[in-house]
């Protein structure tokens, strides 16, 4: 319903004692909130390239699904890694995939969006740290400043980046961005 949760937690790749798994033997219909609990000691592995899913974690099993998870908590592991929700007929999925430099809401673009998480966050002083890459803190030293603009910028993207290497955008474009950010 809505107003449930469901809590998966991953620890390893094996359905049941490395990751949770919700086994339904009727059909199933999704809604409310799944709340992702990944281990302090435990990353993910990723694909080869920003963008790309890696390993995979079977997360609910069923006859039949239909529906959706309403919200989802805890898509973001560390450092940029990140687990995108896969919806199927029979099962749901969660792959893990590095984002792109840029890319602090793991969208799989870097847009207008990633900049204002960045502009929002601003700080070359890490006077307001710690920050964590979700808060645009690309290269992971604790502040939010014109190096990780420089990476959001290299990498801008906004129709996406998955399997595409860094994308430069247009020198107008550089120019408002950096505008954007003085202002």
């Amino acid at each position: 319903g809505t107003s449930a949760t469901l809590a998966i937690e991953i620890i390893g790749t094996t359905a049941g004692t490395g990751h949770d798994q919700l086994a339904v033997e009727g059909d199933v219909s999704l809604d409310g909130t799944l709340d992702i609990q990944t281990a302090s000691g435990f990353t993910p592995s990723v694909g080869g390239t920003p963008g790309v899913v890696g390993e995979t974690y079977v997360i609910v099993t069923t006859n039949s699904r239909s529906g959706e998870f309403a919200a989802v908590n805890g898509r973001h592991v560390r450092n940029g890694v990140f687990y995108d929700v896969a919806y199927n007929a029979s099962h749901v999925t969660l792959g893990a995939f590095q984002a792109q430099v840029g890319d602090a809401d793991g969208d799989h673009d870097v847009d207008i969006t990633d900049f204002n998480i960045l502009s929002g966050n601003f700080d070359p002083g890490g006077n307001n740290s710690p920050h964590e890459w979700t808060d645009a803190n690309f290269d992971g030293d604790n502040d939010v400043d014109i190096t990780d603009f420089n990476g959001l910028a290299a990498n801008f993207a906004p129709n996406g980046y998955a399997g595409v290497s860094g994308q430069v955008p247009e020198p107008t474009t550089f120019v408002l961005l950096l505008l954007g950010l003085a202002g």
